[in-house]
């Protein structure tokens, strides 16, 4: 029993959580809660996302082009995850009535 007692897998998931959610916190617009559901959506694991466009193709925020022949058929965005799309939207209008914004005096 002469060895350094180690903390548990979990306890160290827990404390990267911690931190990706601090991280998402920076972000103007995105409070802890909204941090919270950000990384309960994405399953908290970025890996999974090759790029930033990747992610913003999955929660669905990227114009959907269907072209032919050159006749544009679609600018709409595509439904997929319909709550952080919803959330991410709420925090950006959060962001631009804000008055420290640079965009509010538009």
């Amino acid at each position: 029993m002469g060895g350094r007692w180690r903390c548990p897998d979990a306890v160290d998931a827990r404390c990267e959580h911690n931190k990706d959610v601090e991280n998402l916190d920076t972000i103007p617009g995105i409070r802890p809660a909204a941090a919270e559901i950000i990384s309960a959506e994405t399953g908290g694991d970025m890996v999974q996302f090759a790029t930033a466009g990747h992610l913003a193709s999955w929660i669905g925020v990227c114009p959907v082009m269907n072209e032919s022949a050159g006749a544009t058929k679609s600018a709409r965005t595509c439904n997929s995850n319909s709550n952080l799309k919803r959330l991410l939207s709420t925090a950006a209008m959060s962001v631009t009535r804000n008055e420290d914004c640079y965009r509010s005096g538009r």
